[in-house]
């Protein structure tokens, strides 16, 4: 038997939510001591600082590090001069040269948990991820009432496959905000993976709720009542989540679409809806020419149509793109075979196998294929 592919792929990512403003450095008391020609200089700074961040915040990055930069020529001891260049050149993407505004902020203010934060954001950014989790475990202990720090924490711990930590961590991040739409949602994804639907589709209404216009929860949760065989209300979310942006691939890279159409298509082939079917899969491929998932998808429609030439084109489309999935593989001996291709059938059972041994539905093809020989 073939199986359309329920899964859903939402890109992890951390999100990065309001930036504060941080206030003046702590001077000594004993303010005498500096000379004055200190004092204009530190004036000198927070003047420049203060307009810096006026142009951060009103989008006009270019003349933010501008000033800043002409600051740090003269006195690099300020720690929020260098957060904030930190934070425009994360804005930038160019992680590596936030990366050292953010380590020179930390080293400058050791105590200050927005710094750490930061810092651990940039690592996490390189894909330094078990470098990033100090630092954000730091900033916790610094502000341990902060959600969004608990949120990133557990992105990381994720990343780094520490799924019971990350629930742990989503947890204490929606406990501490109940309106953590995003972490709602991910506390969702991995009780999803944990084949725990009920407390999935739990927690993507809440993060709907929070959040109504956060198209993967509908489509996550689409994909969950589909698992749950309540399709009538997995159809609903998929729409839902296609009226919020038709194009999210392309519009929120972070959370991974044209899924929502090749999850709706998935979601009429299992009703037997098959000309609709095929239509979600096109759609998603209109989007994204490269989807791995819509053409093995569109592959099992041909197949079921018979139509085994096309299918076997989708199938091969569709190993060319997620080569190390056994299940293409299978499917794919299972239309050389209709066709009458015996040694291609064998070649993609095996094939099959060897990225999965223990492919129960591969060994009973090969098995059966070996036996009429």
């Amino acid at each position: 038997m073939t199986h359309p592919r329920k899964f859903f792929r939402i890109r992890l990512s951390l999100v990065l939510f309001g930036w504060m403003t941080v206030g003046a450095l702590c001077y000594p008391a004993n303010a005498f001591e500096f000379s004055s020609r200190m004092l204009v200089a530190s004036a000198q700074t927070n003047a420049a600082f203060d307009q810096a961040l006026a142009a951060y915040s009103a989008g006009d990055l270019n003349a933010a590090e501008s000033i800043l930069k002409q600051v740090v020529a003269v006195d690099q001891s300020d720690a929020r001069v260098q957060n904030l260049l930190g934070k425009i050149y994360l804005k930038w993407k160019n992680v590596q040269m936030a990366a050292t505004f953010f380590k020179a902020a930390c080293a400058i203010d050791p105590k200050n948990a927005e710094y750490k934060f930061n810092y651990g954001v940039s690592l996490f950014d390189q894909k330094k991820y078990q470098d990033a989790l100090p630092f954000f475990e730091e900033a916790i202990r610094q502000s341990p009432n902060d959600s969004e720090y608990e949120y990133n924490r557990a992105v990381t711990y994720e990343r780094l496959g520490k799924k019971d930590l990350a629930v742990q961590g989503y947890s204490k991040a929606v406990k501490l905000n109940g309106k953590n739409a995003h972490a709602h949602f991910s506390l969702g994804r991995v009780y999803q993976e944990k084949h725990n639907l009920s407390k999935a589709i739990e927690e993507y209404k809440l993060a709907i709720q929070c959040d109504p216009n956060l198209a993967a929860a509908h489509n996550n949760l689409g994909v969950a009542y589909a698992a749950d065989n309540n399709f009538t209300d997995s159809v609903k979310e998929f729409q839902a989540a296609l009226k919020l942006d038709p194009t999210y691939a392309e519009a929120q890279r972070n959370l991974g679409y044209p899924q929502a159409h090749t999850s709706l298509g998935i979601t009429y082939f299992g009703m037997g809806n098959y000309p609709k079917a095929l239509e979600e899969y096109n759609k998603a491929l209109t989007i994204d020419p490269q989807n791995a998932d819509a053409h093995y998808n569109i592959a099992l429609y041909y197949q079921h149509e018979n139509q085994f030439e096309k299918a076997i084109a989708h199938y091969q489309k569709a190993i060319e793109l997620m080569p190390d999935n056994p299940l293409p593989h299978n499917n794919l001996g299972v239309a050389y075979l209709k066709t009458g291709d015996f040694p291609k059938a064998e070649a993609e059972y095996r094939k099959a196998l060897e990225l999965n041994p223990d492919f129960e539905e591969a060994k009973k093809n090969l098995e059966e294929l070996n036996s009429g020989k």
